[in-house]
């Protein structure tokens, strides 16, 4: 049981860190000052960086998750 209970704090630490690295890159891309546009394999926006709007004279929500 002690390793299940070691297993499960790893997997927690683990997701806690993921989070971490989710975030900075997000603030990263929303921060730099070169347009980041991304699209899925269907076409739909999923990253669309506020350089990107100022250069495209979009608003963020007007473009991500569409197509």
């Amino acid at each position: 049981m002690k390793g299940v209970s070691v297993y499960y704090f790893c997997g927690v630490q683990l997701m806690t860190m993921n989070l971490i690295y989710k975030s900075i890159i997000e603030a990263i891309i929303q921060n730099i000052d070169v347009g980041i546009h991304v699209v899925d394999e269907n076409g739909t926006t999923v990253i669309y960086n506020q350089a990107m709007a100022d250069m495209e004279g979009l608003q963020i929500n007007d473009v991500v998750g569409k197509r």
